[in-house]
């Protein structure tokens, strides 16, 4: 089976520092980042009345740093492409605020910098309140809780990007994060941070809708740690959502086996098991991989599913053979092998401050002359995306996300007072579904005609995934419209029954010529479903007569 559609999405912390002038005064971090803010809405997006961006991320000084929320994606290649296009968003931002203090305005995205200050870059995933599994009583949760964090506490063999001499002691962890965690479960981000936390602030209906709010992972350089870190996740929620998984490997002290994997760049420490023995991280990311093969393996998984599944397999294989196989690949390797390289032809000791400053160069997003663009130049990250992919993901929203709906709603001047709620001259329209991207009167209200109307559910006709072009049609249907109409009889001929279905009641009733003759011609496709749905549509169009 393939993965299910999902909202994922991403909050940054960047780091900003001002490197001054010989004639300047240094400004302090958090005075750069609001400088920055500043700058963004009188220079780059003038007039804007919120802190939304216009492709519908969200952009705010917080705790005194500059913080990037991104768009709702649908999926983690998606929210991969909206995290690099935010890397470019705040080089961009950086360039501005240089010209107007002076000096330098350097930009990492990373989770911890020299002077020991941490930096958060938060996951959110999308869960639906369905059943017992998630719904508000403590054995669904603790559920969870039990199934997600052996997993979260060993994937930093593959998604963490790597600390050299971690707190200025010899030695190099796996992940920056890692250290700051001290708790399984808190509502806390700022003090007390936990592996998992359970803040349940949906941003959606939260009859349907519950917000998972991951505050344990790095940020990520290389696209392949990146895209695993949200792809394997993604796959571990949809088998807890469907009670998949059973009684497994459990560190018993979760915290402390965090910190001692994260430790151990040699992936060699085991740490003792709730039920008796011992794991390693490789053995606890094993354990779900199996599961996952066993739950998504067959030939109807889709390319994503089946790319995330390979890439997790490949990645572990190499990690027990030889990580430095995995150069380019991912960030706590390649970052290693770099700085190892510097500090054995330069003679550094590991706690030389010079490769604590290569460490955060690592991370400096504006790629101006610095390691970061030195590695990219020379082609050592193995890519994952194409560049339009991220240059589209700069300038639009996510075409299949409520984003899409709050970027049009800024465009025609209305103000996007937060994720659910839009407003302009005393009208509030909310928007409390994360997956709706096509609801037809929001977007008649927002003043979009019939034309524009139709090209824009067109878009979600030509879509690869059904889930999306099923979602176009239930918005087609009862319009009555001819232009509508056409698009449905378009769809009858979908390779999916499924989506066949779909457009078949979406010509309900079916009153004019071509649609009774393209719905008795359905009648004899050879799924049910799409019969059935043909057949109603035919008597609801007798009915109307």
């Amino acid at each position: 089976m393939s993965m299910h559609d999902r909202i994922i999405g991403l909050e940054v912390e960047y780091n900003l520092a001002h490197q001054p002038a010989p004639d300047q005064v240094r400004h302090s971090a958090p005075a750069t980042s609001s400088l920055a803010a500043e700058t963004v809405w009188q220079e780059l997006v003038p007039g804007a009345r919120s802190p939304f961006w216009p492709t519908g991320c969200k952009l705010y000084c917080d705790q005194g740093h500059l913080e990037w929320a991104s768009q709702e994606c649908r999926g983690p290649r998606e929210a991969l492409a909206a995290d690099k296009a935010g890397e470019r968003l705040l080089a961009q931002i950086a360039a501005a605020t240089e010209r107007r203090l002076g000096g330098r305005i350097v930009v990492a995205k990373n989770n911890l910098d020299p002077q020991g200050n941490t930096f958060g870059c938060h996951e959110n995933y999308s869960l639906e309140r369905r059943g017992r599994l998630l719904a508000d009583d403590g054995e669904s949760w603790e559920y969870l809780v039990r199934r997600l964090v052996p997993f979260l506490v060993s994937r930093l063999v593959m998604c963490g990007s790597g600390c050299w001499a971690p707190g200025g002691r010899p030695g190099f962890d796996l992940s920056q994060r890692a250290a700051r965690i001290s708790q399984v479960v808190t509502n806390s981000t700022i003090s007390g941070r936990s592996i998992v936390n359970s803040r349940d602030e949906a941003h959606a209906d939260r009859r349907r809708f519950r917000r998972l709010h991951l505050i344990l992972g790095d940020a990520n350089i290389a696209e392949i740690a990146g895209y695993l870190k949200l792809g394997t996740t993604s796959l571990v929620l949809e088998m807890i959502e469907e009670a998949y998984l059973g009684e497994g490997p459990e560190p018993a002290d979760p915290v402390a086996a965090l910190h001692a994997f994260s430790a151990d760049a040699r992936l060699r420490t085991k740490v003792p098991l709730a039920g008796g023995g011992q794991a390693d991280a490789i053995d606890l990311q094993s354990h779900y991989l199996s599961a996952a093969r066993g739950f998504f393996g067959g030939a109807h998984a889709d390319g994503e599913t089946l790319r995330i599944l390979d890439l997790w397999e490949e990645v572990l294989a190499k990690l027990r053979e030889d990580p430095a196989q995995l150069f380019g690949k991912l960030d706590w390797v390649t970052k290693r092998a770099v700085l190892q390289s510097v500090a054995d032809s330069q003679g550094f000791d590991d706690t030389d401050p010079r490769l604590a400053e290569l460490d955060l160069d690592y991370h400096g997003v504006r790629r101006n002359g610095n390691l970061l663009s030195v590695l990219e130049s020379g082609g050592v990250f193995e890519r994952l995306l194409d560049d339009s992919e991220i240059e589209r993901a700069a300038s639009e929203p996510p075409p299949f996300s409520r984003a899409r709906v709050r970027a049009a709603a800024m465009a025609h001047g209305w103000t996007a007072v937060d994720w659910t709620e839009i407003r302009s001259d005393g009208t509030t329209l909310m928007l409390n579904d994360p997956f709706d991207w096509c609801p037809v009167r929001v977007l008649a209200q927002l003043g979009l005609g019939t034309a524009e109307l139709s090209s824009w559910l067109a878009t979600g006709l030509a879509a690869d995934r059904p889930a999306i072009r099923i979602q176009a049609l239930q918005a087609l249907a009862g319009d009555g419209t001819e232009r509508t109409a056409a698009l449905a009889l378009q769809a009858l001929r979908d390779g999916d029954p499924e989506v066949r279905a779909a457009a078949a009641a979406a010509l309900a009733p079916a009153t004019s010529g071509p649609s009774r003759e393209a719905l008795e011609g359905a009648l004899a496709d050879p799924h049910f479903l799409v019969r059935l749905r043909a057949g109603e549509a035919l008597a609801a169009g007798h009915a109307a007569f």
